[in-house]
């Protein structure tokens, strides 16, 4: 508690006052205990965190769970598990990464995304916060093919999503591509290209 508190104090005097509780913790790759602490563990951590920044900075905002695989059960039943634990009460923000390959216009992302927003009406939060701080679209996809269509499945899905109040925060992953190897996804992520 006190080191969450300490942080959230160093970072107010940054600026900061919007707060994502963990990466993906839907995935063994970000929670390697994943068997055992799913969504109602995440939901006692995400409280805890809650109330220690809200002391340092009270008109802080925090979010989560930032799930991946949104739209598939492995995203969906972690975070029913954290709403089930009262997520819904410490978390201001929803938090999503919603990867797709497809068009946004016709992959049905935002109806998954509209998914995760109802199940806070259903707790009687109308008009909860969204905020997707991951998305974006790989070249190492067979569909995206070059960077320009990239660019525009990255445009149009952020207009997409604002369009339609699925996304007061929209960032694309990642700035920068990590790599050059041209079929690793991980590496063709990214706006810009590493310098040669």
């Amino acid at each position: 508690r006190k080191y969450i508190r300490y942080s959230a104090e160093i970072l107010r005097e940054y600026g900061v006052t919007e707060y994502e509780i963990w990466n993906e913790p839907n995935i063994a790759n970000f929670n390697k205990y994943l068997n055992n602490r799913r969504g109602d563990v995440y939901a006692k951590l995400l409280e805890t965190a809650a109330e220690e920044i809200k002391k340092a900075d009270p008109s802080a905002k925090v979010g989560g769970p930032s799930v991946t695989g949104i739209n598939g059960h492995w995203g969906k039943d972690y975070f029913s598990e954290a709403m089930d634990a009262g997520m819904y009460k410490y978390a201001d923000a929803i938090v999503l990464h919603p990867y797709e390959q497809k068009a946004p216009e016709i992959c049905g992302m935002d109806e998954n995304i509209q998914w995760y927003k109802d199940k806070y009406r259903e707790k009687g939060i109308d008009d909860p916060d969204i905020w997707n701080t991951e998305l974006g679209y790989t070249t190492a996809d067979d569909n995206v093919a070059d960077e320009e269509t990239k660019g525009a499945l990255n445009c149009r899905t952020v207009l997409l999503y604002k369009s339609k109040d699925l996304g007061e925060r929209c960032c694309l992953y990642n700035f920068e591509q990590k790599g050059t190897i041209l079929t690793d996804r991980e590496d063709r992520f990214g706006s810009v290209s590493p310098a040669s």
